[in-house]
């Protein structure tokens, strides 16, 4: 009997003496195409990547299929470059996509060394559409893999392979260069010390796993590595809900450690207090922490970093600066997102929201998703589901963008998590908006700001401003003295708080909604939406000759951004102002998947079927068979007419 076919995973549950073995040399007996197999074995779990090494040995020397950084990818498997695990991943994946079909076959999933693991589990989520199996056995479940029970399962007790210190600090090493943290914080951990349970923690917490970080951190017992105890500590909690203690850990560890720790410790006080939207206490010393908790005081960004670590936080202050472009281009030339703090992940997501580019955004809020419930990330998941949540309100999804945005608010609280709850608030208000309830939309959006009118986030309020200010002057509700209390900082922020006066204040709006429009820069949709409101407050007076341009623009970018509530509405702006309009329906690039939108796009650019799946972490032949089947749907059979198409969509 055949347990899996191509684009399928299956683990095995079972004990010792359960035939999980049995089967699997059946499944391997049967298959037809090449099969390649694995064993983990307890004296190599702890050596990075031994289990894949012995799985894709046999083909790799068939790796020159591979784009070239691909190919450098797998060389961490004999012990050269460093660590890239995402790139590793897709390396991987487009290998065995090249070879399909192929089974893979791997025995005692237990034993096999975390990074191998990892990596396998990695490319069983991404075998829809593959010539690839993978069929495993093990005593446990793996990361939420499909699983068949083929007996009890059996508590099998671990032994541990007697190493010296110094060979445990060797391995160690060795795991840290090819990015296995937390491998390297067990072995850390085995070869005992202080010193050394203080770098695990540290490595462990940098691994996204707070809960084996504090455990570590519980067993350092010498009084001099209090202060950097402190600091791991602080860092550890400030990935969980107890933001406050780990606020005071890290006050603490600035305030008595030397530097570069002491600079260490405030960076990653900044980044709780743009959790928690409260800056007490944090003396902002770098650029990073001045534009985490003060962006109006941050301005003149230096020139791109190269390294993608650097860069990755320079795109992320550019983000928060309303640089959007900039950081955009960032985000872009940074190929893996790992590093990127906790919420912050999503900042690359935001800044593609913000810029129009809605299908890359739902895709970074996925990702962002998957890796939180990896390691067990509340905050970061409630942060990608707003994320999420934004864009389908926009789109006009109202039903799944409420679901997301209220299981965000649930899962998290305003002290610790205050600027995902002002998202999860504004995603609700831009749903209730999205249909024309109005007094739902000014409830929750009215909520950004507490009850003495002072804002709840000081860097999300002052972006909701506007519509805000635009569900209150269709509900009547008074909302200057709001639009008074947000002191803009950017650009973006000065449109916005422009805007939002216009809205507050009709007798003297002409003026101030031409200085919104006058200084536009890269964010289409709210451009659109001030030129909606212009256009309808001129047709309220009369002129319904002078509304016709805005409202004409609206539609046109509300169109192509696939907004069809706000098309909707502008659709109706421009009849009553005596222009027929016909209420076009979605795109056929607009109702492609997120992922094959990007695919498009990335293809439209000239890049080939290799590249996109480098950049996206798919094989050459998934991209392929996505092109394959989105060509007909927009009515083309070359890139060239490709790129035609989207130009005329857009």
């Amino acid at each position: 009997m055949s347990l899996v076919t191509g684009g399928q995973a299956l683990i095995l549950i079972g004990g010792p003496g359960t035939g999980k073995t049995a089967r699997l040399d059946d499944a391997a007996a049967e298959a037809g195409g090449l099969v390649l197999r694995a064993s983990g074995h307890r004296l190599e779990t702890d050596i990075p990547f031994a289990g894949l090494h012995q799985l894709l040995r046999p083909v790799l020397d068939r790796a020159d299929v591979l784009p070239a950084r691909q190919r450098a990818a797998l060389g961490v498997l004999t012990g050269d470059g460093g660590p890239d695990r995402l790139l590793l991943g897709i390396a991987v994946l487009t290998l065995l996509s090249e070879l399909g079909p192929v089974l893979l076959v791997v025995d005692d999933l237990q034993w096999l060394d975390p990074d191998s693991l990892r990596v396998l589990t990695f490319v069983a989520r991404r075998l829809d559409g593959e010539p690839v199996a993978l069929l495993g056995a093990s005593h446990q479940a793996h990361f939420g893999l499909p699983r068949l029970e083929v007996g009890p399962p059996a508590d099998v007790a671990v032994a541990v392979p007697e190493l010296t210190a110094a060979e445990l600090d060797e391995q160690a090493g060795q795991a840290v260069r090819r990015g296995a943290y937390g491998t390297a914080a067990r072995l850390l951990d085995r070869a005992g010390g202080d010193r050394r349970l203080l770098r695990a923690a540290e490595l462990a917490i940098l691994g996204g796993y707070p809960g084996q970080g504090l455990e570590l951190l519980g067993r350092v017992e010498d009084p001099a590595l209090n202060g950097e105890t402190a600091l791991r500590r602080g860092q550890a909690l400030a990935l969980t809900p107890r933001r406050d203690a780990a606020l005071r850990h890290l006050l603490d560890a600035a305030a008595n450690l030397p530097e570069p720790l002491a600079g260490e410790a405030m960076d990653s006080a900044a980044v709780v207090a743009y959790y928690t939207g409260r800056r007490e206490g944090v003396v902002a010393r770098s650029l990073w922490a001045r534009t985490l908790t003060d962006p109006a005081s941050a301005a003149g960004l230096p020139d791109p970093p190269s390294r993608p670590d650097q860069l990755i936080a320079h795109a992320t202050m550019a983000w928060l600066l309303d640089e959007t472009s900039l950081a955009v281009a960032g985000f872009e030339r940074a190929a893996d997102l790992a590093e990127l703090p906790d919420v912050l992940r999503c900042a690359a997501g935001w800044a593609y929201l913000e810029s129009g580019r809605w299908a890359p955004a739902r895709l970074v809020a996925a990702a962002s998703a998957r890796s939180a419930a990896d390691g067990d990330l509340p905050h970061t998941a409630a942060a990608a589901q707003t994320l999420d949540a934004t864009v389908l309100a926009l789109q006009g999804d109202v039903v799944q963008a409420r679901e997301l945005a209220t299981a965000a608010l649930a899962a998290v609280t305003p002290d610790a998590s205050a600027s995902v709850i002002a998202r999860g608030r504004w995603a609700l208000g831009l749903a209730a908006t999205a249909e024309g309830d109005f007094e739902t939309a000014y409830d929750q959006l009215r909520m950004l700001f507490d009850a003495a009118g002072r804002p709840v986030h000081y860097h999300v309020t002052p972006l909701a401003i506007a519509d805000l200010a635009a569900a209150a002057a269709r509900t009547g509700h008074p909302v200057a003295h709001l639009v008074d209390r947000v002191t803009p900082a950017t650009r973006r922020q000065r449109n916005l708080v422009a805007r939002a006066r216009a809205l507050a204040a009709p007798d003297e709006a002409e003026d101030l909604f031409r200085t919104a429009l006058a200084d536009s820069g890269p964010w289409p949709f709210e451009q659109a939406a001030t030129q909606l409101d212009y256009g309808e407050w001129l047709r309220r007076r009369g002129r319904r000759a002078d509304a016709r341009l805005p409202l004409r623009s609206a539609l046109e970018t509300f169109r192509r951004l696939g907004s069809r509530p706000w098309a909707e509405r502008t659709v109706a702006e421009l009849r009553a102002a005596g222009v027929r309009a016909e209420p076009a329906g979605p795109t056929a690039l607009l109702e492609l998947t997120p992922q094959q939108q990007v695919i498009v796009e990335l293809a439209a650019k000239g890049l080939s079927n290799k590249e996109i799946g480098e950049r996206l972490f798919l094989s050459a032949r998934t991209v392929g068979s996505h092109l394959y089947r989105v060509f007909p749907k927009l009515g083309v059979t070359s890139r060239a007419q490709l790129r035609e198409r989207l130009a005329a969509d857009t």
